[in-house]
């Protein structure tokens, strides 16, 4: 990661893409979710370092655990959720694109 919280272009292109998808699958979740109001989350404005640093090293192809050891948080941590999914086992890694 570059030094003084710039985001490299490859941790930018990962958070647009991320956004992206957000916002695309919003609508779907606050549909199923009937309870849950209608609404639109305006995206951070600055990304954690953490959890760039976590995407980054999920598309580079290490698993769950090998980014918490890297990361040094524990099994459990939100970012590891936010990254590879809430409840994914250790060895989880990001799927690849076709």
């Amino acid at each position: 990661m570059a030094a003084g919280g710039s985001l490299s272009p490859r941790a930018r292109a990962i958070l647009a893409a991320v956004e992206r998808e957000v916002s695309a699958r919003l609508g779907e979740l606050e549909h199923d979710a009937a309870l849950v109001a209608p609404r639109r989350v305006v995206p951070p404005t600055r990304a954690e370092p953490e959890l760039l640093t976590a995407l980054e090293l999920g598309v580079a192809g290490l698993a769950r655990d090998e980014v918490a050891a890297r990361l040094g948080v524990g099994a459990d941590d939100p970012v590891l959720d936010a990254v590879f999914g809430a409840g994914s086992p250790p060895g989880a890694r990001l799927p690849r694109a076709a």
